[in-house]
C-alpha cells in the first residue's frame, strides 16, 4: 500500500508536479525495456511530430527508435509508448501556454496509454512468446486458451474435488472445474476475456484430449470392480504425476502420449484397461 499517495498528497502536486513525475516515469520505463536505446534521440523525434494533424503513419512511429531496435519487438508497445510520450509533450506544451486545462487532459491520456503499454508487455511477457512486428489478438487468444485447456485437462485428470463424488454429465464437469478454471486464467490472464463455463462446455463437446478424459474417467467409473478403491481414487493416483508444476513443454509431450495410449492401434482387451489410466500402460 506505501506505493498509493492519498488525494491531497496527489492535489498537493499540482499540475506542474504530476506532468514532472508522469516524465520521469515515462523515462525510467522506456531505460528499463529498451536498455540499448537512447532516450534524448527518442524524445527529440516525437518532438518533431508534435505537431502532426492527425494519425501518425507507423513508419513515422518507428522512426523515433534506432534501426536496430525498430526492427525488433512489438509495434504495438512502441505505438503505445510513442503516443504517452506525445501526449506528455502536448500537456507540457498547452500548461506553458496557460492552457491548464488542455494540459490536464492531455496529461491524463499520456497516462492512459502509459497504462496500456504496461499491460500489454506484461501480457506477452506472461505467457512468454516471442514476438516481432505487429501481433496479432488472435495469436495471443489462442496461446492463452491453448494453456487453458491444457490446466482443464489436468483438472479431469485429477477426477472429482469431493471425494466419492463422480461425473456423470458435462454439467456436472463445468460446476465442478468452473470456478477453478475462471480463477485460474484472471488470475495469470488479468486483461485476457475469458468464459470459463463456455470453454469447458466446447472442449468436452469437440474431439481432443480432454473429450478423451472425459471418456475414459466415465469407462472408469462404469467398468470399476475394486470396490474398496473409488474411481476418483485410482484416476487421482495414476495422474499425480501430472501436476501443476510441470513445465509448458512436459504436458505438451504428456499429451502426446495420451494421445497416442487413445488410438486404437493402442487398444487392449478390457481386463487389462480396468481401473488403469493412460500413464499405468506398458
Amino acid at each position: 500500500m506505501d506505493a498509493y499517495e492519498s488525494i491531497n498528497a496527489v492535489k498537493g502536486l499540482g499540475l506542474s508536479g504530476g506532468l514532472k513525475q508522469l516524465e520521469i516515469e515515462l523515462r525510467s520505463i522506456f531505460k528499463s525495456y529498451w536498455r540499448e536505446e537512447i532516450f534524448s534521440y527518442f524524445e527529440r523525434e516525437c518532438r518533431k511530430l508534435l505537431k502532426e494533424d492527425g494519425p501518425i503513419a507507423e513508419d513515422k512511429i518507428l522512426r523515433c527508435w534506432t534501426p536496430d531496435i525498430r526492427q525488433s519487438g512489438s509495434i504495438e508497445l512502441k505505438e503505445r509508448f510513442f503516443h504517452a510520450m506525445l501526449y506528455l509533450m502536448g500537456a507540457e506544451h498547452e500548461y506553458y501556454k496557460g492552457n491548464h486545462g488542455a494540459a490536464g487532459l492531455l496529461a491524463m491520456r499520456s497516462a492512459h496509454e502509459l497504462g496500456r503499454f504496461d499491460g500489454w508487455r506484461a501480457c506477452m511477457e506472461t505467457i512468454n512468446a516471442p514476438y516481432n512486428g505487429r501481433i496479432k489478438g488472435g495469436e495471443t487468444g489462442k496461446a492463452i486458451r491453448e494453456d487453458a485447456y491444457l490446466e482443464l485437462f489436468r483438472y479431469i485428470q485429477s477426477g472429482p474435488i469431493k471425494e466419492g463424488s463422480t461425473w456423470k454429465s458435462k454439467e456436472d464437469v463445468i460446476r465442478d472445474c468452473e470456478q477453478r478454471l475462471q480463477s485460474y486464467i484472471n488470475k495469470k490472464y488479468p486483461l485476457f476475456s475469458f468464459m470459463a463455463d463456455n470453454f469447458i462446455d466446447n472442449s468436452l463437446s469437440k474431439k481432443g484430449l480432454v473429450k478423451d478424459a472425459f471418456l475414459s474417467y466415465k469407462k472408469a467409473v462404469k467398468d470399476k470392480v475394486d470396490t474398496d478403491s473409488t474411481p476418483s481414487d485410482q484416476i487421482n493416483s495414476q495422474n499425480a504425476k501430472t501436476n501443476a508444476d510441470l513445465t509448458f513443454d512436459q504436458r505438451l509431450s504428456f499429451l502426446q502420449r495420451q494421445q497416442d495410449w487413445a488410438s486404437p492401434a493402442n487398444e487392449t482387451d478390457s481386463s487389462n484397461e480396468q481401473g488403469a489410466g493412460p500413464d499405468e500402460q506398458p
